[in-house]
């Protein structure tokens, strides 16, 4: 899993290996795939996105 729960709730910065680019909050962490786990956050226009954690190339914390 490598930590991935630790993102629940945060402030994300997220950019994809294909070159997208979101913002939002972490609502969701789903594990049930230990090779695949999704993560689900509310972007700044207020979206549900979900991206299986193999696609990001970058995740920071942003300020609250």
């Amino acid at each position: 899993m490598n930590g991935w729960k630790d993102w629940q709730g945060k402030k994300v910065y997220i950019k994809l290996k294909g070159g997208r680019v979101y913002t939002g909050k972490v609502v969701k962490i789903d594990d049930r795939d230990e090779h695949h786990p999704l993560i689900s956050i509310v972007d700044q226009y207020g979206r549900d996105v979900a991206f299986d954690v193999s696609e990001i190339k970058l995740i920071q914390q942003e300020a609250a």
